[in-house]
């Protein structure tokens, strides 16, 4: 993935520079990688049956009708990769995950997050995969009906190298050592 695109998917305007600079770090460095995917939207299943409930829930708690949809196809795209029962507010040692698939070890946010919570999520262990459905700003799908995912994983050497670095308080050496986006 080109960095700058990646650059683009993190919108948290206060601190998106040092945490932009945090992650492309950890990316200069081979301790995350990242892939870029796409997947079909599921449309909104016929009321009265289980699967709407479900997908009354993604769409629960105050959640905009693009955010819930996101959750929504973000529980599918879980399911399709094997996970039997994925849970939409997670509570998660770095905050609360929109879906979460404990069984296969990944968590999803869905729309605008922070880059901080990319590195977070996976240098505790708690997570193998982050997973990043941003915000499409499409308003047709059948110009495009696969939008894209944002894969992130730890690699061997970051699952080494990534809670040292926290421990010994060098996150902000390392991401000012890295080129910014």
């Amino acid at each position: 993935m080109e960095e700058p695109s990646l650059c683009k998917l993190f919108q948290d305007r206060d601190q998106w520079p040092e945490e932009c600079a945090e992650l492309a770090a950890v990316f200069d460095l081979g301790w995350v990688s990242a892939e870029e995917y796409t997947y079909r939207c599921v449309p909104e299943p016929r009321p009265g049956t289980p699967r709407h409930r479900v997908w009354s829930k993604a769409h629960f708690d105050g959640a905009s009708t693009e955010h819930g949809d996101l959750k929504w196809w973000a529980w599918n795209w879980l399911r399709q990769q094997g996970e039997p029962h994925p849970q939409f507010e997670y509570n998660a040692w770095y905050g609360r995950a929109d879906v979460a698939a404990p069984t296969i070890g990944c968590a999803v946010e869905c729309g605008d997050t922070p880059a901080r919570k990319v590195i977070r999520s996976l240098w505790e262990g708690q997570w193998s995969v982050f997973v990043l459905f941003p915000y499409l700003y499409v308003e047709d799908f059948s110009v495009e009906p696969m939008p894209r995912l944002y894969m992130f994983r730890a690699t061997e050497a970051g699952l080494t190298e990534l809670p040292a670095m926290y421990r010994a308080g060098q996150r902000r050496t390392a991401a000012r050592s890295a080129k910014l986006f």
